[in-house]
C-alpha cells in the first residue's frame, strides 16, 4: 500500500498541497482579466471596420460559456458577421484559444445552405494567407485559432491590435461574399 506513495510527484504534491491549490486559484482571475482585455477590443474594432465600411454594424454577445464581438450588416441575420470568440476559461497559450472569422450560426435552419456556399465563395489563399481555415469547423466556415507568443502578457495591447488589424484585413475578403451567398439565398435580417 505504501508504494502508492512512493511516486515523486504525488510526495510533492502533498508537501506543496496548500501552495498549489492557491497559485492554481489564480488561473480564473487571469482568464477574467484576458477575458476583459478581448471584451476591451471592441471599440477599437469597431473604428477599424468603420474606417473600411461604414456600413458595418459592431455587436457584443454574451452567452454563457462564450463571449463575442460581431461585426455584420445591418441587412445580415444577427447570428452571421465576422467575429472574434472567446471561451470564459479562455486561454491563449492553451486549448481555449480565442477564435476569429466568420461566424455562422444556421438558426433558422435556411442559413445551412448559404453558410455552405459561403466557403466555395470566398478567397481561400488570401484568406489562408491571413491564417484562416476554410472552413475551420460547423459555425466557423471560416475562422482562425488566435494563439499568442508566450511572453504575449508583457504587452498584451500588441497581443489584442494584432487580432483587430487581423480581423480588418479579412473583411473586405468576407463582407462581399457574405452578402453574396445571403442574396443568393434571399435571406435577410427580420424587420
Amino acid at each position: 500500500m505504501s508504494d502508492l506513495f512512493a511516486d515523486e510527484r504525488i510526495q510533492f504534491f502533498l508537501r506543496n498541497r496548500d501552495d498549489i491549490k492557491t497559485w492554481a486559484a489564480i488561473e480564473s482571475d487571469v482568464a477574467a482579466a484576458i477575458r476583459e482585455l478581448l471584451a476591451r477590443s471592441q471599440p477599437f474594432l469597431e473604428e477599424r471596420i468603420a474606417s473600411l465600411d461604414s456600413q458595418a454594424i459592431t455587436t457584443r454577445h454574451d452567452g454563457g460559456q462564450w463571449e463575442r464581438i460581431l461585426v455584420r450588416h445591418e441587412h445580415w441575420p444577427s447570428t452571421v458577421g465576422l467575429a472574434l470568440e472567446w471561451n470564459r476559461s479562455v486561454d491563449p497559450l492553451g486549448a481555449n484559444c480565442p477564435k476569429v472569422g466568420v461566424f455562422w450560426w444556421a438558426d433558422p435552419p435556411t442559413l445551412i445552405a448559404p453558410r455552405t456556399q459561403l466557403v466555395s465563395l470566398v478567397p481561400k489563399a488570401k484568406l489562408q494567407a491571413l491564417g484562416y481555415k476554410v472552413p475551420l469547423e460547423g459555425v466557423w466556415p471560416v475562422g482562425a485559432r488566435v494563439s499568442a507568443k508566450p511572453d504575449w502578457w508583457h504587452d498584451p495591447e500588441a497581443w489584442v491590435n494584432g487580432i483587430v488589424e487581423n480581423l480588418a484585413n479579412a473583411w473586405p475578403l468576407l463582407a462581399p461574399y457574405i452578402d453574396d451567398a445571403l442574396k443568393a439565398a434571399a435571406i435577410a435580417a427580420p424587420s
